[in-house]
This record gives C-alpha cells, sequence and structure tokens, in this order.
C-alpha cells in the first residue's frame, strides 16, 4: 500500500520547514475512521505510543509503501522530522489495502 503526502512549508511561528525527513506510524488499532482532530496531539511520544501506533518507516521524501499487508483498511499518521530529531504534530491519513 502506498501513501503520499503534502511537504510543510512553514513552522507553527511563521519560519521556513527544513525537514530533515518523516516518521510514518500504522495504527495497531484501525479506528472506524481517521482522526482528524490533531488539537489534542501536542507530542508525538504519549499519542503514538506502544501500542497505540507502529512505526513503519523513515522515508526522506513524502511517499512511502506499506508492505505486507492484509486486505482491509488501515490508518497513518506521519510526522515530519528536522535536523535535531524533534517531530511535527501527526497528520493521519487513511488508506485501504485492496485484495489482488
Amino acid at each position: 500500500m502506498s501513501i503520499r503526502w503534502a511537504a510543510p512549508t512553514a513552522n507553527v511561528d511563521g519560519s521556513s520547514a527544513v525537514v530533515a525527513g518523516y516518521n510514518v506510524y500504522r495504527l495497531t488499532r484501525a479506528p472506524r475512521s481517521c482522526p482528524t482532530d490533531i488539537s489534542r496531539y501536542s507530542r508525538i511520544p504519549p499519542v503514538l505510543a506502544s501500542n497505540l501506533a507502529t512505526i513503519v518507516g523513515s522515508p526522506p521524501d513524502t511517499t512511502f509503501t506499506d508492505t505486507g499487508l492484509a486486505a482491509g483498511k488501515y490508518c497513518y499518521a506521519v510526522t515530519a522530522v528536522d535536523a535535531r530529531a524533534l517531530e511535527s504534530v501527526p497528520v493521519f491519513l487513511a488508506a485501504r489495502q485492496r485484495v489482488r
């Protein structure tokens, strides 16, 4: 399953975003729909901890392919990471794996 997202252009303070890469998390307990209200997510570690999500990749660009998945609906969270390894708030993406 391939997912893609838009690269951030600015930080919260309005300065230009300098992204070193991304972290892609797959929610381990797929909800009916992916969360859209990110206001309650101020930091990644408490939110996407152990049993909530698994990091499945750290691509340098805005695409990621998750392999070996069964058919079904999946929810991903993507964070931008800067050179100091600080993560942004997550952007949630829904994807459906179809049987071929």
